[in-house]
């Protein structure tokens, strides 16, 4: 990251649909379109013994901050997630969802404890600038069961996203919005504006103080 430079070989792979670093290993994972296995590879490249899931596509991957659990899913028919231990391969839960969109974007990520999950699914026609209503689900990561339903853009959700101290989660949409939730009561706090196109990604700096976002 420091010179730009490759410093390993390139993982070939086809049809990757996202890759996450181990936070505590240096260890680079990555899941793929037409395939349920999560596969590692070494820091030089190489291959590592994969991750075996009941999925026959992955679309996301994300690790909790220790890096015991995993979370992978897809949207192909209803949004499906699959939580799993890391060090002893075991599957922990699985979760399904009629509710939110499918076949579109799915967007993950852990609450600093890995306690919680907060999961979208929206689908976007960027083409014709139609976007699909989505809600934000949390829920536990130990059992699947849901904990809170976040309802308020009117677009598909791109991108969701705790601050470092698990009490507030941003989301971007299609409907050019940011949110602020409380992420313990699911209340809304507040909707940035501005963006004239789709918001992205949208990120919390370390201390939680400031939110970048792109569109």
């Amino acid at each position: 990251a420091v010179t730009g430079r490759p410093v390993a070989k390139p993982v070939a792979r086809p049809k990757v649909f996202d890759v996450a670093y181990h936070p505590t290993r240096n260890v680079l994972a990555s899941v793929a379109r037409g395939s349920g296995t999560i596969a590692f590879h070494a820091s030089d490249g190489s291959s590592l013994p994969p991750l075996e899931t009941t999925f026959d596509d992955i679309w996301q991957i994300a690790f909790s901050q220790t890096g015991k659990l995993a979370v992978c899913g897809h949207t192909d028919s209803v949004p499906r997630l699959e939580i799993w231990n890391v060090d002893n391969r075991d599957l922990v839960c699985a979760y399904r969802d009629s509710e939110l969109g499918k076949g579109g974007n799915l967007c993950l990520a852990f609450s600093p404890d890995g306690g919680r999950i907060a999961l979208a699914a929206g689908w976007e026609n960027i083409l014709k600038h139609k976007s699909q209503p989505c809600d934000i689900k949390i829920i536990d990561s130990s059992t699947g069961n849901p904990l809170r339903s976040l309802q308020g853009h009117t677009g598909g959700v791109n991108c969701v996203t705790f601050n470092s101290a698990g009490t507030m989660l941003a989301s971007s949409s299609g409907d050019k919005c940011i949110k602020l939730w409380d992420a313990h009561s699911g209340a809304p706090l507040r909707t940035l504006t501005g963006h004239g196109e789709t918001v992205r990604v949208v990120a919390f700096s370390p201390d939680g103080s400031r939110l970048a976002s792109c569109s």
